[in-house]
């Protein structure tokens, strides 16, 4: 099976929506933080903040068609980091689908945003997240009630980005 490491050619608009979904690609759920309890519950119902990582870099993600045939996929750090900036220079704070339907849903919105730099001091790892370094996480704040019922029915486990990109193919090295 072949791999791919997704560019961005200077032409492309890059990441342009954010989407929450059931099941996100990079197999990494969301967490509602409850700041009473130091918990990662639902049970404040006051704030409805979650958390979750958008991008992990060099996870392998399979596809079932690129170019025309299944393989698997890959954010390198650097990418990640570009697709962050297109995030603030595409102005898609509040562009957010749910399981990338078309319309957007209203009341929904990233307030925070940010690249892992240190795994063990980073506010992801307090949190309860293992995630690598150059991990983009994302702080949303729920305030449409449906959509809160859905994150807290489990029905929307994470994120998942939507992103103008191009497959570039590398050789991985298989051991034996």
């Amino acid at each position: 099976m072949k791999t791919y490491r997704l560019t961005k050619p200077s032409d492309y608009k890059g990441l342009f929506k954010v989407s929450l979904v059931k099941d996100p690609a990079i197999e990494v759920n969301l967490m509602a933080f409850d700041e009473e309890k130091e918990e990662f519950i639902f049970k404040d119902e006051e704030r409805r903040i979650i958390y979750a990582p958008a991008l992990v870099p060099n996870k392998r993600i399979f596809r079932k068609d690129i170019n025309g045939e299944p393989a698997k996929v890959f954010f390198d750090a650097e990418m990640i980091e570009e697709l962050q900036i297109d995030f603030s220079r595409n102005k898609i704070v509040e562009t957010v689908n749910l399981n990338h339907e078309i319309e957007d849903t209203e009341g929904v919105f990233c307030f925070e945003n940010w690249i892992v730099l240190n795994k063990e001091a980073d506010k992801s790892f307090v949190m309860g997240f293992d995630v690598p370094v150059g991990t983009l996480m994302k702080g949303y704040k729920i305030d449409n009630d449906a959509v809160w019922n859905e994150i807290k029915l489990g029905n929307l486990k994470g994120l998942s980005i939507e992103a103008q990109l191009f497959p570039e193919e590398v050789k991985e090295q298989v051991t034996l």
